[in-house]
């Protein structure tokens, strides 16, 4: 989307999404990393790589809403979060005997739940509506 006016971001979700914009590379790196971390640990290594794929399903799912089903593109705000949490819960409950590694769908989780959380709360408040603006107004090179 555009800004109206340099370092005012035109729609108040945008700094909603900022929220987004700025935790999920960060997860992802996280998860990344924590991967390479235990990359001697088979079980563990692939449940980190996995786990940055849960963060495309909530922008994936937004996209297809979106220029698929445009009169469906509101769900994409709760469809896209509940379908990750909903997979990562089913993951969970089938690896609960497993005797490595599972402790990280665990994490991965309360991670994206706060992710989500920080999007609905945080996002909302003017100290980061001031940050949004700050952001927004950054040169571009």
């Amino acid at each position: 989307r555009r800004m109206s006016q340099p370092g005012v971001p035109a729609h108040p979700e945008m700094r909603q999404l900022l929220v987004l914009h700025i935790a999920s590379p960060l997860l992802f790196t996280g998860f990344y990393l924590a991967a390479i971390a235990r990359r001697r640990e088979p079980a563990v290594h692939a449940r980190w790589m996995l786990a940055t794929a849960f963060l495309l399903i909530d922008p994936v799912v937004a996209r297809v809403l979106a220029f698929h089903f445009p009169h469906w593109s509101d769900a994409g705000e709760w469809l896209g979060p509940l379908m990750a949490m909903a997979a990562l819960a089913l993951i969970i409950f089938a690896e609960r005997r497993s005797p490595r590694g599972r402790h990280v769908f665990p994490v991965v989780l309360a991670l994206v739940l706060m992710q989500l959380i920080l999007f609905y709360e945080l996002g909302t408040t003017a100290a980061w509506r001031g940050f949004a603006h700050w952001f927004a107004a950054l040169p571009l090179s």
